[in-house]
Formats: C-alpha cells, sequence, structure tokens
C-alpha cells in the first residue's frame, strides 16, 4: 500500500510538472525515481512516501512541501 501511495505521489507530480519514470542503479540496488526532463534533477517520490508514512512523522504537511520543491526543479 506504501509502495501505490508513493507511486500515486510521483503520477501526480509528473501529470502537474512533468517529466518521466526513471530508474536509478547504485551498488545498494535499484529504485524507481520520477526526473525533469528540462534539468535531469530526480526525485524519489516512493522513498520520500516509505519513509514519512514508517516513521510517525507529519506525513501529510511533508509531503505537500516535497511535491513542492519538484515543481521548483526547472
Amino acid at each position: 500500500m506504501i509502495n501505490g501511495l508513493g507511486f500515486t505521489l510521483g503520477e501526480l507530480m509528473l501529470a502537474r510538472h512533468g517529466g518521466t519514470w526513471v530508474f536509478v542503479t547504485d551498488s545498494f540496488g535499484r529504485t524507481p525515481a520520477i526526473q525533469r526532463i528540462a534539468n535531469g534533477s530526480v526525485t524519489y517520490a516512493l522513498d520520500a512516501v516509505s519513509k514519512r508514512l514508517r516513521d510517525n512523522s507529519h506525513a501529510e504537511a511533508e509531503l505537500l512541501s516535497f511535491a513542492e520543491v519538484y515543481s521548483q526543479c526547472s
């Protein structure tokens, strides 16, 4: 369910601000992310949701600010 919410957040951010899904691979593994076409910046929507929902933080406010940061990456 948490990954589904992260995917939904990513899709909403892409629909509103543009970009595409990519996979980022490093020495720890492979993870999905969204990338702005204009400048190539990468944002980890699934990880952002997962980390905020698993530690009882203030996810509602934090995820809105996370989406705002993505919108300004141009």
